[in-house]
């Protein structure tokens, strides 16, 4: 529908997973088909649910890592779980529910950050015990030259 909002997403590369919300509080015929996409791939489709998971359809991109809720009929609840997001999930992935027409539910655009690399990590580390080894030397130094000041 012309409603939907689109929500920024994001997360860091090392995350266990990440969940893109969608709900759905109006009354459903008893077919219908829930369909999670990503129009910008191909095959699109991320994750599809029609009375239970139907991934034949899936893109292999996303083979293992997402799911939906047990519960979808009783909740309304069709956000979908994508673990270990990387960086080539970015993306706008929108949530659309197929009965007698297609609606679309959420546009969620998901932004994957590169984690910080170790050696940057070990890096700012560093840099920071130096400094602090800087300071310590030039407060030594700075005793030293004291006038009056007696070393034992």
């Amino acid at each position: 529908s012309q409603d939907s909002l689109t929500v920024e997403v994001e997360v860091q590369e090392d995350t266990q997973s990440v969940v893109l919300s969608c709900q759905y509080s109006k009354g459903l015929l008893e077919t219908f088909t829930v369909k999670w996409s990503r129009l910008d791939l191909k095959p699109n489709t991320v994750h599809q649910w029609r009375g239970g998971d139907d991934l034949d359809a899936q893109n292999q991109l996303f083979s293992g890592r997402t799911s939906m809720r047990p519960d979808v009929l009783d909740s309304g609840d069709f956000s979908l779980t994508l673990k270990e997001p990387k960086l080539s999930d970015s993306g706008d992935y929108t949530c659309s529910i197929i009965d007698e027409g297609e609606e679309t539910l959420s546009d969620i655009q998901l932004h994957v950050r590169e984690k910080c690399p170790t050696w940057a990590t070990f890096l700012l580390v560093l840099l920071v015990l130096l400094v602090l080894l800087g300071f310590v030397f030039h407060v030594c130094m700075i005793r030293v030259t004291e006038p009056g000041v007696v070393w034992r």
